[in-house]
């Protein structure tokens, strides 16, 4: 059994430049490493920068039911205090580590970018 010619319109399959590679990274950090076949690793690096991302929304979330709740924005509350309430530690936290870990991600995509970026000069220098 043989395969159907392919239609006169279609296209090969482009591979993408490193520029782009690195653009889609630092735009959702693991998109631009699954464009450029790694699979697994942008995987990895997408669901790293989406934890990051939702811990940082929760935290903006706890942030307005706080100022929404009291009626009072919590930077003046802590302000007025002096220090930090107990309740307010962990979401702190989590809002502080989200960041660190979204950054985490974005660091680790634009590495990845550097490196397929140098795989693709190796491969082809006149790319």
């Amino acid at each position: 059994m043989t395969n159907p010619p392919k239609l006169p319109n279609q296209k090969k399959k482009k591979k993408p430049t490193a520029t782009e590679v690195l653009v889609a990274n630092l735009s959702v950090p693991g998109t631009g490493t699954m464009l450029a076949g790694q699979k697994l690793h942008g995987a990895c690096q997408l669901v790293t920068s989406v934890i990051g991302f939702m811990m940082t929304i929760y935290f903006a979330g706890w942030f307005i039911m706080e100022w929404s709740k009291t009626g009072v924005f919590p930077v003046e509350a802590l302000n007025a205090a002096g220090r930090i309430p107990e309740s307010w530690i962990m979401p702190m936290l989590v809002g502080v580590g989200g960041v660190f870990v979204f950054i985490t991600a974005l660091g680790w995509a634009f590495l990845t970018s550097l490196v397929v970026r140098g795989q693709m000069n190796r491969n082809d220098p006149n790319a």
